[in-house]
């Protein structure tokens, strides 16, 4: 593997010739040290990224051979990963948030102006920190989703295999280990740190999953969340009744069969879920509702929405209102157990309420001022809140 040098190594990556040209030009005028090297897709610019060590990739996102998603699964399973800007002419406010949720430091929209776009290059290089670290499969099936990708989704997560096939951005077959269906499917999106790999699509005579990506992703998330809370609490039970004995590890498999969910607290969590936003959608004025995790932006139950409100664009865009918040007052050494937030339209009130039976989770709600009565909404919101279990 080529040796690390103090000069950064920067990767163009698009299939328009005059593009990459402008960029490598203007960056050689302007910042002096920099090495640069440009390729016209995917493909090639994995074989860049195996003999020299990248240290900002900036990638188009549809291109011929290897696209930029497929390039960023790539990325996320070398041992050296460079960050990563993207560039598109057609990424939409939702495409933009969940790249940002991936670990894509920025994505630019295309006519960029060349000093917008070598600013954002020389940001990235200042930081030695990878972005693609671990990457997010939550969100990465969310882009093939939107993208309407048809391929096969390899993903690895320490020795862990599963194989996920997509036919036009709907999951329709998953294999992890003797499973396979939807139980393989929330296996693998339930994982943590994974590498990914992008292949060709395959044929699916007999899909074995029906069920939508966003039911699957929920559950997913529901499981992990219950695995960390089992974890907790029985770590201490596990020491006390085991104690200094050796054999300890011949007790822990005859307890995780015990420790399986049980598929009728699945449907009562989901059931619970379902409710709980119908509920906030018949109170007064309700426009649209979400379930949303403010640390992926991922939308975890909706309702709603209307021709000028995109309920799941506004539910993921508003995740970095909820972070900034908290980190404010983090930082101020406030109470970060806020009740709600209030964001006042010309016609609309928005209330984003953090759920504190679920820290990381928040309801986004809107609601047609004239229609509504916030503090009665207010009231409501929080003894709908109270009963929702996810």
């Amino acid at each position: 593997m080529a040796q690390r040098k103090k000069e950064p190594a920067i990767l163009v990556v698009d299939d328009e010739e005059l593009f990459r040209d402008s960029v490598i030009d203007a960056a050689r005028d302007r910042q002096a040290g920099w090495r640069l090297f440009s390729a016209e897709n995917g493909r090639q610019a994995l074989e860049i990224l195996e003999r020299e060590r990248i240290d900002l990739v900036v990638t188009d996102l549809r291109m011929p051979e290897l696209d930029g998603l497929g390039l960023l699964a790539a990325i996320s399973g070398l041992e050296w990963r460079p960050q990563v800007i993207a560039v598109s002419a057609f990424a939409t406010e939702e495409i933009q948030e969940n790249l940002r949720g991936l670990g894509a430091l920025q994505c630019l929209d295309k006519p960029v102006a060349l000093e917008e776009l070598l600013a954002s290059m020389a940001e990235a290089v200042s930081s030695p920190t990878s972005a693609v670290d671990g990457l997010s499969i939550a969100g990465f099936v969310q882009l093939l989703e939107l993208e309407r990708k048809s391929c096969l989704l390899r993903v690895r997560n320490d020795d862990h295999f599963a194989d996920l096939v997509f036919v036009d951005g709907a999951l329709r077959h998953a294999l992890c280990g003797a499973r396979d269906g939807e139980e393989a499917a929330i296996e693998a999106l339930s994982w943590g740190d994974v590498h990914l790999e992008m292949l060709a699509p395959i044929r699916v005579d007999q899909p074995t999953v029906e069920a939508p990506l966003q039911h699957l992703l929920l559950e997913a998330a529901r499981r992990t969340d219950e695995a960390a809370r089992f974890g907790a609490a029985i770590a201490d039970d596990l020491e006390e009744a085991l104690g200094p004995a050796s054999n300890g590890s011949e007790v822990v498999p005859e307890l995780r069969e015990s420790l399986r969910p049980n598929p009728r607290n699945k449907e009562n969590s989901m059931s619970n879920v379902k409710e709980s936003i119908s509920e906030l959608m018949e109170l007064d004025g309700a426009i649209g509702v979400a379930l949303v995790d403010f640390e992926s932006g991922m939308t975890l139950g909706k309702a709603g929405g209307s021709a000028d409100l995109d309920i799941d664009v506004a539910a993921a865009g508003n995740t970095a209102v909820v972070r900034s918040k908290m980190e404010v007052m983090d930082n101020l050494g406030l109470d970060t157990n806020i009740e709600d937030i209030l964001i006042t339209l010309g016609s609309q009130y928005h209330l984003i309420r953090p759920l504190h039976s679920s820290p990381g989770l928040f309801l986004y709600c809107a609601f047609d001022r004239k229609k509504s009565n916030l503090a009665m909404t207010r009231h409501k919101l929080a003894a709908i809140e109270a009963k929702l279990e996810v």
